[in-house]
C-alpha cells in the first residue's frame, strides 16, 4: 500500500518537500491556497523584457535549490552570472560608491571616512565582551566597528536581504553562521572568513568570486515545473482549513472555488506562512497559534522598470544599488538583472527592480501605486539619471514579503518545531523556521520530507528508526 502525504502551501519549501516524498515512492497531494506555485517567487514577461517578482538570484553555494532544480529537469537550464554581478553600489551623499569587495578596496573607498575605515582594518585585533544577552544586529555591528559603519553599510544591507531593522533583527538569528563563528575567533572579520572558507569545503565545485545563479527562463520556471510535474495532484486556489488526527492518519480539509473537498493520510508537512499555519495547527498544537502569530513579517511592493539605453545615464554595471535610510529615499535598493544575467532585457534596454516598503515602510500597501511609481521615477533620475517614462513596467505587492528574524526568533520557533516533533508524520517547513534565503526555503522543506521518512514507514506505519 503507498503511503500518502498532503503538503499544504507550494511555495519553495512545500515543492522540495513534496518532491523528496514523492521521489521515495509517496502519493503526494500539494494544496496551494494561491492561484500559483512559488510564492513570492515567480518571473513575468514583457515581451523580450523578463522581471522577477520577488528573488532575483541565488548564490553559486546554494545545494538544495539547484539539486531541486534538477529532480525537476531543469538542471541545463541553470545559468551563471556575467562578472559584473559581483559589482555592487551603496548611494550615499547624492553619489553611488562602488561596494568595496576587499581590505585595499576599502582603503580607498569614500564611502566611509578615514576613521571608520581604520576602525575596520583594525577590528581583527579588538578584543571583544559580549554583553551575556541576545543583541541586535546594529548593536553587535555598531559595537565592533561603530555607528557609521551600521548606517552606511549594515543598514542597506540588511534592507536588501530582509527589509529590515538592524535595531531589532537579531545577530544570531538573522546570521546565525557569521555570528556563531565571529564569537568562537573573537573577530567578525576572522569569523567571516572562517564562514568562507567552511563553505568552500562544503560546495568545493562551486563557482569562486560571488558568483550567482538563475534559470534561463527566470526563478518563475521551477514553479512552473512543479506545477507540471505534479498535474492533478498541485491544486492551486485550494485554501486549507482543517487539520486533525484520527489515530494514525491526518484529515485535511480545504476550500476552493469549485467547492470543499478533504483527504486522509499518513503525513502531513505544513509549508505555509507562519499566519496561516498557527491556525491550522492549533488543533494538534495547543497554543501554538499564539506563538506562530507573533512571526513578523514586513510588505514590500516591487516595480519591475525597462528602460531605453539612451534614457539611463549610469552604466548599470553590475548587480544593483542599495540605499541607506538616512538617505531618505523611499526606494530600498534597485537591481540590474539585464546586467546580470542575459534574457532580462532587448537589446538596447536596461531592466531595472526596485524594491519600496519594508520595516520602515509600514504603510506602503496603504499608498496608491502612482504615488510610489512617481516618487520612485524621480529618485531614480538623481541615482542613475533616468529621464522620461519606462519602455515597460510591472508591479507586484506582497502584504508578508519578508520575515523577520528579529531577537530570539529562532528559539522560538525551535520550540515550535519541537512541539511538532512530538507529532509522527506532522513537520514544518517554511521561510521562517531557519532562514529567508530560497536556498534556506528550499532545505526547510527537504528537512520536513527527511522527518516523515524518518518517523512514518512506507506504508503508513511507524518507523522502526
Amino acid at each position: 500500500m503507498t503511503a500518502r502525504a498532503v503538503v499544504i502551501g507550494a511555495g519553495l519549501a512545500g515543492i522540495a518537500a513534496a518532491v523528496r516524498l514523492r521521489g521515495a515512492g509517496w502519493r503526494v497531494r500539494v494544496l496551494e491556497a494561491g492561484p500559483r506555485a512559488g510564492g513570492v517567487v515567480g518571473t513575468e514577461r514583457l515581451g523580450e523584457w523578463a522581471f522577477e517578482t520577488g528573488p532575483n538570484s541565488f548564490t553559486s553555494s546554494a545545494r538544495s535549490l539547484r539539486g531541486l532544480a534538477a529532480a525537476l529537469g531543469l538542471e541545463e537550464e541553470i545559468v551563471a552570472s556575467r562578472p559584473e554581478a559581483r559589482r555592487r553600489y551603496v548611494y550615499r551623499g547624492a553619489r553611488m560608491h562602488p561596494l568595496p569587495s576587499s581590505p585595499p578596496g576599502l582603503l580607498t573607498s569614500r564611502l566611509l571616512t578615514l576613521g571608520a575605515r581604520i576602525r575596520v582594518l583594525a577590528e581583527p585585533f579588538r578584543g571583544d565582551r559580549p554583553p551575556g544577552r541576545p543583541e541586535s544586529l546594529g548593536a553587535w555591528i555598531g559595537r565592533r566597528f561603530g555607528d557609521e559603519v551600521v548606517e552606511r553599510l549594515l543598514d542597506p544591507f540588511v534592507s536588501g536581504v530582509y527589509g529590515g531593522d538592524v535595531g531589532r533583527l537579531g545577530a544570531a538569528d538573522a546570521f546565525p553562521a557569521l555570528y556563531a563563528a565571529a564569537g568562537e575567533a573573537g573577530s567578525v572579520v576572522r569569523g567571516a572568513v572562517r564562514t568562507m572558507r567552511q563553505a568552500r569545503r562544503e560546495a568545493p565545485d562551486a563557482p569562486r568570486g560571488g558568483a550567482l545563479w538563475s534559470l534561463a527562463g527566470g526563478l518563475g520556471t521551477l514553479p512552473a515545473a512543479a506545477e507540471a510535474a505534479f498535474g492533478a495532484d498541485l491544486r492551486t486556489g485550494a485554501a486549507a482549513r482543517t487539520l486533525a488526527r484520527d489515530g494514525s492518519r491526518f484529515r485535511v480539509a480545504w476550500e476552493s472555488p469549485s467547492g470543499g473537498d478533504e483527504e486522509e493520510a499518513e503525513a502531513v508537512v505544513c509549508a505555509v506562512p507562519a499566519v496561516a499555519a498557527g491556525p491550522l495547527l492549533e488543533g494538534l498544537l495547543p497554543g501554538v497559534s499564539a506563538a506562530l502569530g507573533e512571526v513578523e513579517s514586513v510588505p514590500m511592493r516591487v516595480l519591475g522598470l525597462g528602460f531605453r539605453r539612451g534614457d539611463v545615464t549610469h552604466p548599470c554595471d553590475g548587480f544593483g544599488a542599495l540605499v541607506p535610510r538616512s538617505e531618505g529615499t523611499r526606494l530600498l535598493g534597485v537591481l540590474w538583472p539585464s546586467s546580470v544575467f542575459p534574457g532580462r532585457a532587448p537589446a538596447g534596454g536596461v531592466a531595472m527592480t526596485v524594491f519600496v516598503g519594508g520595516a520602515h515602510d509600514r504603510d506602503v500597501l496603504e499608498r496608491p501605486l502612482a504615488e510610489d511609481r512617481g516618487r520612485v521615477l524621480e529618485e531614480l533620475g538623481a541615482m542613475l539619471g533616468v529621464r522620461g517614462e519606462p519602455a515597460v513596467e510591472t508591479a507586484r505587492e506582497w502584504p508578508r514579503a519578508v520575515t523577520q528574524y528579529v531577537v530570539g526568533h529562532r528559539a522560538r520557533m525551535a520550540a515550535v518545531a519541537s512541539r511538532a516533533a512530538e507529532v509522527p508524520g506532522l513537520a514544518l517547513a517554511g521561510n521562517w523556521l531557519a532562514g529567508v534565503s530560497m536556498e534556506d526555503t528550499v532545505a526547510s522543506g527537504e528537512a520536513a520530507a527527511g522527518r516523515v521518512l524518518a518517523t512514518v514507514g512506507s506504508a503508513g506505519a511507524p518507523s522502526p528508526a
